[in-house]
């Protein structure tokens, strides 16, 4: 398995995904209590939804699946910028060697 010692564009690609994901999951966020005062059909339709589709379920899931994946990306990023290290470490003591002589 090679390792990665730099962000792909596979990286890039899976974090526009996740950027998209997660605007997309703030509008279905969008508080629906106005709705609830009203007294009207749409106030029916929410509570039917939440019934039958478990929203604040799917809320809380969704949520935590978003997390998961941050987390497996920023671990991603921390295990590429680690991976640099040994290599950026010899490029300072060429430098010292370098000004020291």
């Amino acid at each position: 398995m090679m390792k990665p010692t730099q962000p792909s564009s596979n990286n890039l690609k899976l974090l526009r995904k996740l950027i998209d994901r997660r605007r997309q999951f703030a509008y279905f966020l969008d508080d629906p209590l106005p709705y609830h005062y009203e007294g009207s059909s749409v106030t029916q339709i929410i509570a039917k939804a939440e019934e039958e589709m478990w929203l604040s379920k799917l809320r809380s899931m969704t949520f935590e699946k978003l997390e998961v994946l941050d987390k497996l990306y920023q671990d991603q990023m921390e295990y590429i910028r680690i991976s640099r290290a040994p290599d950026f470490l010899k490029r300072v003591e060429e430098l010292t060697k370098e000004l020291k002589s």
